[in-house]
């Protein structure tokens, strides 16, 4: 009867410790890996102005610093891609870096773009920094800085 408690409990831990070590739902891929194929999807979703990626991307208090040093709330950044102000021609990105700590995630790199917003030319190099937030098991972005890089 000893014997049976014992290999009962033995078992009963195993599973336990089987279970405790399952990923959650949807982390078969790395957190930094996530990241970067979110970073490529953007770029990919820029260049075809879809406002429906970037709704569903950017947090409800996302907000960004433009190259000039403005803030940039989610409803300007979404407005300005519904009305067509925000139009990129190309962006290529370079020196991509992500760190993931827990549900919090930094991505930064280059971009080397051609675009307009409102008319104006605002093509060139920018280095970026975005900061990411798991929510529920979802990537939200929650800020974004961009530094004009001298030609």
């Amino acid at each position: 009867m000893k014997a049976t408690a014992w290999i009962t409990s033995a078992v009963f831990v195993l599973v336990c410790a089987i279970l405790q070590a399952q990923p959650p739902a949807g982390a078969g891929v790395l957190p930094g890996r996530q990241i970067s194929q979110i970073e490529t999807d953007a770029i990919k979703a820029s260049l075809r102005n879809d406002v429906a990626f970037f709704e569903n991307l950017m947090a409800d208090d996302y907000f960004g610093i433009d190259p000039a040093g403005n803030v940039v709330s989610k409803s300007k950044a979404i407005a300005d891609r519904k009305s067509g102000a925000l139009q990129w021609r190309d962006i290529k990105a370079s020196e991509e870096r992500v760190e993931v700590f827990g549900d919090i995630a930094i991505a930064t790199g280059l971009w080397t773009t051609k675009g307009t917003l409102a008319g104006h030319d605002i093509g060139g190099a920018v280095r970026y920094t975005r900061i990411y937030r798991n929510v529920n098991g979802t990537w939200k972005l929650n800020h974004n800085q961009l530094t004009s890089v001298a030609p």
